[in-house]
């Protein structure tokens, strides 16, 4: 009969390093498709809100023009 003993001695502060590092890097790429997805509805919505305040404008709506702060 053989018996056979292995014995690996790890580092704790490298695997908690690991960790770290696997985490932040999940967090930076959440973080990241967060900014382009808001950048994306900011570049789509800046045209429509100019329409809508051509849009005030040109039916002389000051009432609503004064509430949204829009010079006429």
């Amino acid at each position: 009969m053989i018996k056979a003993c292995v014995h690996v001695q790890t580092d704790k502060f490298t695997v908690l390093v690991d960790l770290v590092n696997e985490i932040a890097g999940i967090l930076a790429t959440i973080i990241i498709l967060l900014v382009k997805v808001a950048a994306t509805l900011v570049v789509d919505l800046i045209p429509l809100i100019h329409c809508a305040l051509d849009i005030i404008k040109a039916l002389k709506l000051t009432v609503l023009a004064q509430a949204l702060n829009v010079n006429i």
